[in-house]
């Protein structure tokens, strides 16, 4: 393989060129002097100005395997949701301590955080619809092991905590899988429009999660939820399997090993747009998805709105990001730049909404908050997966998601600091600020290189 390899670059994420348009797609190409490491060729991209027709949202559904694919996400949100509000609920009746809840799902951040890397070299090295497949079969077992121990009477801390752990390891390999079969499943085409889908499916799932899991709970007893969630991961792999693997985009594989590793982190460093977003998505994680904790305060101490007030924070949040993730699908342009936009306006909402006295404000603040983020998250996650190549793209998400639960787990330990030592209220006022300046930054040093480089270089993609 020569050193200098071509590797292909997109000005402007602007689709045309779906199945049914006739019109030819453009696209930009560079020779990049790659060195002597061997980096596999960043796929083309379409790149085109027509507008996105509404009945083009849910284009990606038009294909059949990707049809398979939503639905067992659906289900696998659903399962996921009935099995976290029922070990939360476990663990509280055990041992009366709001702690250990916040032990168990720090256990289940942390192999990802830890070993969320090998999941990617799996993912590239196994055909990902059978690691799917044996995913969300192992997380039906996991469901399954943990009912028995409530039937039996039988569950206590540490058996939830060995639990917990393993869901932890099965997700190292879930999320890179799902992003790669997507990327076969559809194709580089309709990819962006997929990866809004695959957003905006889990808060469905996890509305109706929600919903019902409180049902099933007071009528049938935590026992019965969880075994409903191991029973919708059953079904989230049988529809996963009855995906055609001939009809799947083909894509090198890989075999694994540290070298692997080494090259997905030399290939993010020569890549600056994978650079930026995962600057700009670290600075979210740590600062910005712990918005529960600050609602709760807001709901308890200064609204004084109770159970019933926090309960509509959260909903509001939910359909925000519902509503960002429908207009993710219909984005024309994604960038760098603009991701950064969307990061420092949802960080100044959020800022607005810690210095608001009245509750219309905030409320109107927490929507349009959500609305904006799922928009920066969606679009952040493009950018991320359409700069790699298919060769090395499950280990760059991997590389993504390490960095998302990392700065959970961070910002947990951050928040709660700062919320002891600082109060809640200059607590929500820190994590708008951040992403408010992180993001200003970045569209600062865009903005002075395209004096430089040239008007284009604002939003070029590298």
């Amino acid at each position: 393989m020569p050193a200098s390899l071509l590797v292909f670059q997109m000005t402007d994420i602007i689709y045309r060129g779906y199945p049914n348009d006739r019109r030819a797609s453009r696209f930009a190409a560079v020779t990049t002097n790659l060195g002597e490491v061997f980096l596999p060729e960043t796929a083309p991209f379409p790149v085109v100005s027509s507008r996105i027709r509404w009945r083009d949202t849910l284009l990606s559904l038009r294909s059949r395997e990707y049809q398979w694919y939503a639905a067992g996400l659906v289900f696998a949100s659903i399962g996921g949701w009935f099995a976290r509000i029922a070990t939360d609920w476990l663990v509280l009746e055990l041992t009366h301590d709001v702690a250990m809840v916040g032990l168990v799902i720090a256990v289940q951040l942390l192999p990802p955080t830890v070993f969320g890397a090998w999941g990617g070299v799996i993912s590239d090295w196994i055909a990902p619809k059978t690691m799917l497949v044996l995913t969300q079969l192992a997380f039906a077992v996991l469901y399954v092991w943990l009912g028995l121990l409530v039937g039996t009477g039988s569950a206590e801390k540490f058996w939830i905590l060995v639990i917990s752990v393993l869901i932890g390891f099965v997700s190292c390999i879930e999320g890179p899988s799902r992003a790669v079969l997507t990327y076969q499943a559809v194709g580089v085409r309709m990819l962006p429009n997929a990866i809004s889908l695959n957003a905006v499916l889990p808060q469905l799932g996890g509305i109706l999660g929600t919903v019902f899991v409180g049902v099933v709970m007071s009528v049938f007893g935590i026992k019965a939820a969880v075994f409903v969630a191991a029973l919708c991961l059953l079904v989230s792999a049988v529809s996963v399997a009855r995906i055609h693997t001939a009809r799947l985009e083909v894509r090198p594989n890989t075999k694994p090993g540290m070298g692997h590793i080494r090259d997905a982190l030399r290939y993010v460093i020569r890549k600056p747009s994978i650079v930026l977003s995962l600057l700009m998505i670290s600075v979210l994680s740590v600062s910005g998805l712990q918005a529960s904790v600050l609602n709760a305060w807001m709901a308890d101490s200064k609204f004084h709105t109770g159970a019933a007030g926090y309960s509509l924070f959260a909903t509001l949040g939910t359909i925000g990001a519902l509503i960002g993730g429908v207009l993710s699908a219909r984005r024309r342009r994604i960038s760098v730049f603009d991701n950064a936009v969307m990061l420092g306006v949802s960080g100044l909402i959020w800022l607005s909404c810690g210095l608001t006295p009245w509750l219309a404000p905030f409320l109107g603040g927490l929507l349009i908050s959500g609305v904006l983020r799922m928009l920066f998250l969606v679009g952040n996650d493009t950018l991320t997966q359409l700069s790699s190549n298919a060769a090395i793209r499950g280990r760059i998400v991997a590389l993504y998601l390490t960095v998302v639960t990392g700065g959970q787990v961070l910002g947990s330990v951050l928040m709660g600091w700062m919320v002891s030592e600082l109060g809640a209220d200059v607590t929500f006022v820190i994590t708008g600020v951040v992403p408010l300046v992180v993001a200003v930054a970045i569209c600062l040093f865009l903005w002075n290189r395209s004096r430089r480089l040239g008007r284009e270089s604002m939003h070029l993609l590298e």
